[in-house]
């Protein structure tokens, strides 16, 4: 809701109220004395409270209308011709301040173990500490009260009180923000990996392609790591980035690059010694199957950290260019590949090649969008401090990954390890079938965590809008599971060929086990966004049942898709008793 046109006395109180956090009572006591423009204080009992902006803006408009200062009478009066109450006002300044403090709403959905709600205004920094603060306080939790006030007022202002653009002006800048295009490449990004599996299939037999399975899962097992820099680099260079600290930016992608290259090189040296274990335990044709991906592996990981600093500085279409590029790679190079070697007997040999130039382009056009990133006047280095900051935060979105990961990838790696060569080909074409489901759900959970996590902050309900999207979401993952059931045979035929129709009873049932999962993501995706990110511990715990799971039983494809349904059942029924409970 848009707050009509005020007076400047109205403008005055509103902004005293609802973007600095006074009670009613203390702007009915203030006093031009009591207001430090010069330092930018709000002197209130003992202590003092950070003048933002907005307030000091409707200061010097309220001065220029009026000789003289308010009566304590028309604050009340003020409130009434704004309909606007303190415990509303307070309610959504709290929540402004909750869904602007990324710190503490970063760090609770990535570790998945405690919950940040939004708390009474008084509990809230700064408010919890403003007896404590002085006008001439120079030392840092006073910066950091300031910043974190004004970031919350600028938030409200936009929100509440800046009137919107018309629908087709809103469209059209969606459409030219980078943010934007990232997300609809995402989704195109999705749509070639399908491409691309598609088109190996057909290239492949079932053994050959479950091979080239393997190495994509092990080239996205190998990604977590640099994903959870990635997110940590993207959260603290945008933090650098407006306060334009360069030097920060340069200590924080020079600290990245450092310890991945290490890391990246420690990985590929025990990939090489280990690669004869591999190929024995998953069953591939030889170790020299793993050479193109490990050689990459170094720069793939490096690269998280151009990634994750191009995501800090808004670079969006060079990001989508990293993205887009190693997809179009991947299927451009690796098709071209194994066509022109398909003659030799060795067409999967050319697309595992391709996969691992796929890796060192996405690397390279990060190289390139960063290279002219402008140099500090010194050498930057971070403060100790710091270093811990993006350690713990690395630590813990890694922590969450790696419950995703087990859900979505143990199965195949189990498969390929237990099973024959060409069933775990039959087992990885249903699998990147029955994925469909999350593709067509990826859309709903881009957009749930900061439509939810904005109405959420101006005291607006959350839970009729969810039921919506949860319902639309169960709707296409029963539409998606009723066509897998009917026509199994069908699908495969068109998108795999006669090789992989043996696999069509597998179809369905897999499909199931997905949809399953997809609703579970979409309710914890919902917690999230209400920072009440407590039960994203369930999925980790889910994932390793699910190793334990198939390890014991594995008679047959069937049964392991059945362990899946099983695991997936319970966790839905777990995320949505603890999800949806009446507890916000």
């Amino acid at each position: 809701m848009i707050l009509s046109p005020a007076s400047s006395l109205d403008r005055l109180i509103r902004s005293l109220i609802l973007l600095n956090g006074l009670t009613v009572e203390q702007v009915q006591t203030l006093q031009p004395s009591l207001i430090d423009r010069q330092e930018g204080w709000l002197r209130i009992g003992g202590g003092a409270v950070p003048l933002v902006s907005q307030t000091r803006a409707a200061l010097t408009d309220f001065e220029q209308q009026s000789q003289d200062w308010f009566d304590a009478a028309e604050v009340p009066a003020a409130l009434e011709r704004l309909h606007l109450t303190e415990a509303q006002a307070h309610r959504q300044l709290a929540g402004a301040l909750w869904i602007t403090s990324e710190d503490t709403r970063l760090i609770t959905s990535a570790a998945g173990l405690t919950e940040a709600p939004i708390l009474p205004l008084y509990y809230t920094f700064p408010f919890s500490i403003v007896e404590r603060l002085q006008p001439h306080d120079t030392h840092e939790i006073a910066h950091a009260s300031r910043a974190t006030l004004q970031a919350a007022a600028d938030w409200l202002e936009r929100e509440l009180l800046t009137p919107k653009p018309g629908l087709r002006q809103r469209i059209t800048g969606a459409l030219l923000e980078g943010k934007t295009v990232f997300l609809l490449a995402n989704t195109g990004v999705n749509g070639l990996n399908l491409l691309y599996n598609l088109v190996m299939a057909r290239l492949l037999s079932p053994a050959a392609y479950s091979q080239l399975a393997l190495m994509v899962t092990l080239q996205l097992l190998i990604g977590l790591l640099p994903s959870a820099w990635q997110t940590t680099a993207a959260r603290y260079g945008a933090a650098y980035n407006a306060h334009d600290d360069l030097d920060a930016i340069h200590a924080l992608r020079a600290f990245g690059r450092r310890w991945l290259s290490i890391i990246g090189v420690v990985l590929m040296l025990i990939g090489l010694i280990a690669a004869p274990f591999l190929a024995n335990l998953f069953q591939l044709s030889g170790g020299g199957l793993l050479l193109p991906l490990l050689i990459a592996v170094p720069f793939f990981i490096v690269a998280a950290s151009d990634r994750g600093v191009m995501q800090g500085l808004n670079a969006f279409y060079w990001l989508t260019a990293a993205y887009v590029g190693e997809a179009v790679a991947r299927l451009g190079i690796g098709v071209a590949l194994a066509l022109m070697l398909m003659g030799a007997g060795a067409a999967l040999e050319g697309a595992v090649w391709g996969v691992g130039q796929s890796m060192l382009i996405t690397w390279f056009l990060g190289w390139v969008a960063l290279r002219n990133l402008r140099r500090p006047q010194h050498k930057p280095a971070a403060p100790h401090v710091d270093q811990r900051v993006w350690i713990r935060l690395t630590g813990l979105t890694l922590t969450a990954l790696i419950g995703q990961a087990l859900i979505t990838n143990s199965d195949f790696l189990l498969v390929k390890s237990l099973f024959s060569p060409a069933e775990s080909g039959l087992y990885a074409a249903v699998s990147v079938l029955g994925r469909i489901a999350y593709f067509g759900a990826l859309p709903l959970t881009i957009i749930m965590v900061p439509l939810f996590a904005r109405r959420q902050a101006l005291d607006q309900p959350t839970r009729p809008l969810f039921l919506i999207m949860l319902a639309g979401g169960a709707v296409f993952c029963t539409a998606l599971v009723g066509t897998a059931a009917l026509f199994p045979t069908l699908i495969l035929n068109l998108f795999y060929g006669d090789a992989y129709l043996s696999a069509a009873s597998l179809l369905p049932i897999y499909t199931l086990a997905a949809s399953l999962y997809v609703i579970v993501n979409l309710v914890i995706t919902y917690r999230v966004a209400l920072g009440k990110a407590s039960e994203t511990i369930l999925p980790m715990i889910a994932g390793i049942a699910q190793v334990i799971g198939i390890l014991m039983f594995h008679d047959s494809l069937q049964q392991v898709i059945t362990v899946q349904i099983v695991l997936m059942s319970l966790l839905l029924v777990a995320v949505l008793w603890r999800g949806l409970r009446v507890d916000e």
